[in-house]
């Protein structure tokens, strides 16, 4: 059985320690807790984890604030003492459930278990350094990083653009956007994934890569301020 690598954001040490021992209780998980909002967005910088478990407050800080410095990020669990921030969480597609505190063990699973549906996409695909191998149809093919421009959302599955060669991949755009590397691939709209190094021309609305025309989501600008300095947006 997978061994989980799950990130608890929690400003309380006495719930995080408690929080800690209900989830070990119920699955196999190597934990890292972070107590600040700081330390959090540092242990994400550097390590990849396969679930979180974030605060809704950390501080005088917003927990959600945390999710929107990340382009890509495992799914997230919101633990919370308060309600009103639940329709603001699910606006943003990486929150897969809402739970109020103390969980019970019931609840906190079948969390989990709506969050990890999500990340099914080691079992089509196998990523490497510079390439991935995703399911085409029943075949599996191999995709170069460098050679992707884009990435669209089609249903269920995604689009693989590559200069004019369009494959669709078995594969949501959610677990497209687990796979390609971060430092290259920027989630732009739910709909759409870009590859930084082929954006050829740019505007407030629209990244542009060749004659492809990308929207940019509104919910996606607070996440995308780093790459409109580098471009001088």
């Amino acid at each position: 059985m997978k061994v989980l690598d799950c990130l608890i954001v929690e400003d309380s040490p006495e719930f995080a320690e408690a929080f800690s021992l209900q989830l070990s209780r119920l699955m196999l998980t190597k934990i890292t807790v972070c107590n600040t909002f700081d330390s959090a967005a540092e242990a994400i910088r550097q390590t990849r984890f396969d679930l979180i478990f974030l605060d809704i407050k950390l501080g005088d800080r917003l927990g959600l604030d945390l999710l929107k410095i990340f382009p890509t990020l495992p799914p997230v669990i919101i633990l919370s003492s308060h309600s009103q921030y639940a329709l603001e969480s699910f606006d943003l597609d990486v929150v897969a459930d809402y739970i109020m505190k103390p969980s019970t063990d019931i609840r906190l699973l079948k969390a989990i278990n709506r969050a990890l549906t999500d990340v099914q996409y080691f079992e089509n695909s196998i990523r490497e350094t510079n390439f991935a191998y995703l399911k085409v149809g029943r075949k599996i093919e191999r995709f170069l990083y460098d050679s992707i421009d884009h990435v669209e959302a089609y249903a269920a599955y995604s689009k693989i653009i590559e200069g004019k060669t369009v494959t669709l991949v078995n594969e949501p755009i959610s677990n497209v956007a687990q796979i390609l590397p971060t430092k290259q691939f920027v989630r732009v709209h739910k709909s759409h994934i870009i590859n930084i190094n082929k954006i050829t021309s740019y505007d407030h609305k629209y990244f542009f890569i060749n004659d492809a025309k990308i929207p940019i989501g509104i919910s996606y600008k607070p996440q995308l301020e780093s790459l409109f300095r580098l471009f001088s947006i």
